[in-house]
């Protein structure tokens, strides 16, 4: 019933038709939708695609997408085969760059999420647990470029956007469907702004470099305005 009416809404949404198939792949395995807690954040689409991960061979078809993506980009292979693990994600040192540095504006998004610490430690077992830990740990960041802090509908929907752009993840594809539905029956005066965000967020995915591959740690010192237009999520 859920599947069939999520399918029904999807339909009539503005993604990319590749989001929808996914979407809709997804819906119809019981035991993944359940993996899912909230499912109204970046931060599940994550965890959702993490659980994915862990299932092995069952899933596979469902997460080759993200992992063709990220062996496709050389900086991402680099980081793995040297086996990086990136510093913490400390907000007592966060804090002490310049107002509107990375940095800075990190440490809003961690405070927001109500962290104060952050001690990641990749997973080197296979290409596809280092990915899913890496974007995990760098959501924060991602987040910050964004200007798009957790608890807010419209800028959740944005780092979807960006998560599937960057990804072409089903996790974020059935986080997404969660989504629409709890929009078009709770709040369907947001719907069309979320669907904007999404967009928005899905175009400056498009446009940005693979940012799973790129060592973001080193750029806290650089502002934010200048990494956006870098990167290209400004226009």
């Amino acid at each position: 019933m859920i599947a069939a009416r999520l399918t029904q809404l999807l339909s009539t949404v503005a993604v990319p038709a590749s989001l929808r198939e996914v979407a809709e792949r997804l819906l119809l395995h019981g035991n993944a939708l359940a993996t899912l807690r909230r499912g109204e954040s970046a931060e599940a689409a994550v965890a959702l695609l993490a659980k994915l991960a862990a299932q092995g061979e069952r899933f596979a078809p469902l997460s080759r997408a993200s992992l063709a993506k990220a062996r496709a980009e050389p900086e991402f292979r680099e980081l793995f085969a040297e086996g990086y693990q990136p510093p913490p994600l400390d907000l007592e040192i966060l804090v002490e760059f310049p107002e509107g540095t990375l940095g800075r504006e990190t440490a809003v998004i961690v405070a927001a999420m109500g962290k104060s610490r952050r001690d990641p430690h990749l997973d080197l077992k296979s290409e596809l647990a280092y990915l899913v830990e890496r974007v995990r740990v760098s959501l924060p960041a991602w987040r910050a470029l964004l200007q798009a802090e957790p608890g807010d509908a419209e800028a959740d929907a944005k780092v979807l956007g960006f998560l599937y752009a960057q990804l072409e993840s089903p996790a974020v594809g059935v986080v997404l469907a969660l989504r629409v539905h709890g929009a078009a029956a709770f709040r369907p005066q947001l719907l069309p702004r979320a669907i904007r965000a999404f967009t928005d967020g899905y175009g400056a995915g498009t446009r940005a470099p693979f940012l799973a591959g790129l060592r973001l740690e080193d750029d806290w010192s650089r502002p934010v305005r200048e990494l956006r237009a870098r990167f290209g999520i400004d226009r």
